[in-house]
């Protein structure tokens, strides 16, 4: 559904049963780059619209699968990513292809596994949240890459390894929901911890995550 600010005007984009307006009506992440094309996540592959008001069905001839798409994030390198049920995706903003992360230099370890949330911090490093596979950071300037999953009996990092949403707030701390429960983690001091209804939370089945200007942390449950 698009609206027009100026106009009051909406454009609704919905498959009919003779005509298809996207991969699936289920729309699940948007995002517009710089050259003003929206990318549009569904629950059935990714569709573009672009600058020109085109709407293109992406598949393997463009290196997606038409798969369960979560998450579509832009990154201050201008590199699109993109968290698929089983994988993760980047676009080389030089050739305009999309690559999975198993031909990455150092993500490829990582491969096969999935991204629900991605997040990039106001160090520009990455953060992957997993679609079962844990907590990922990825870091551009250094090359490097640390993983986080957590493990039966006595863990000390991530309540849960599916991670809806990331977000830093004002002091550097990295907060992510899940449906287990909240989860921060101190990047300074490398300690992770847990919120869960005996904090006070009155659910633990946790989706979108949003700081505000006075630090407070907003989720979605």
């Amino acid at each position: 559904l698009q609206v027009n600010p100026r106009t009051k005007q909406f454009t609704y984009y919905h498959n009919e049963h003779d005509r298809l307006a996207l991969h699936n009506a289920s729309v699940r992440s948007i995002t517009a780059d710089k050259e003003n094309n929206i990318w549009i996540g569904t629950a059935g592959g990714m569709n573009r619209l672009t600058s020109k008001r085109k709407m293109e069905f992406l598949d393997k001839r463009d290196s997606l699968p038409k798969t369960f798409i979560w998450k579509i994030f832009l990154d201050s390198r201008n590199v699109l990513w993109v968290g698929a049920r089983d994988n993760i995706f980047y676009r080389d903003t030089l050739r305009q292809t999309f690559y999975s992360i198993n031909s990455h230099p150092v993500l490829k370890a990582h491969a096969n596994k999935g991204a629900r949330a991605i997040y990039e911090d106001r160090k520009r490093r990455l953060w992957f949240g997993g679609n079962g596979g844990g907590l990922l950071l990825y870091d551009p300037s250094t090359n490097t890459v640390k993983h986080w999953m957590r493990k039966e009996g006595g863990d000390t990092t991530i309540i849960n390894n599916t991670i809806n949403s990331i977000v830093e707030d004002g002091d550097g701390v990295i907060w992510c929901t899940s449906f287990t429960g909240l989860t921060s983690y101190n990047p300074g001091t490398g300690k992770f911890k847990w919120y869960t209804g005996r904090d006070g939370l009155p659910s633990i089945k946790l989706s979108g995550l949003k700081v505000d200007k006075r630090n407070n942390i907003w989720m979605g449950s």
